[in-house]
């Protein structure tokens, strides 16, 4: 009470760095700052780290960054880029230089969003998420965006019993 706040009485409780353009410095030194403010919850979950990575391993931009260790969870993009030839053995990279973090697999819910970028269930599942659902660190799914999910019904799967092997 009384104090200002800058988006009103909601409440920020994470942050993501997705760093898409621009400089690369600093973003260590914001993570750990950002970080810092957990002490002023005493005990409770206060703002939680997360990044958004490009899927070929490191992301130049974040690099520094996630050296802080202080991320909850890394969010590959597996799209958006058109450099991930190989999603599997990329993924393997992110979860074993982060084995603090929870990674997920970034998708995007369309091939109307990225063509090149798009991936079926059965090719995420098969290609991918066989082999690196049973890695201790694997986080699961994140799906990009909702309104392409809600046009497309990605989440809701196209292949029953497919995904649900793996969410």
């Amino acid at each position: 009470p009384g104090v200002a706040r800058p988006f009103g009485d909601a409440v920020v409780d994470g942050i993501d760095f997705f760093i898409d353009q621009g400089a690369t410095e600093h973003y260590d030194k914001l993570a750990r700052r950002l970080y810092a403010h957990n002490k002023d919850y005493k005990g409770r979950l206060g703002v939680m780290l997360t990044a958004t990575a490009r899927c070929v391993f490191p992301d130049q931009r974040l690099q520094a960054a996630l050296s802080t260790g202080l991320f909850s969870r890394i969010h590959v993009k597996v799209f958006g880029d058109g450099r991930c030839a190989s999603r599997r053995e990329e993924l393997e990279k992110w979860m074993a230089a982060y084995p603090q973090s929870r990674v997920l697999v970034g998708v995007v819910a369309s091939p109307e969003a990225d063509r090149d970028g798009y991936v079926s269930h059965k090719d995420l599942y098969y290609d991918v998420l066989q082999f690196i659902n049973k890695l201790p660190n694997y986080g699961g799914i994140m799906v990009w965006n909702r309104y392409w999910d809600k046009k497309t019904g990605w989440t809701a799967g196209n292949e029953p019993g497919l995904l649900d092997q793996v969410l």
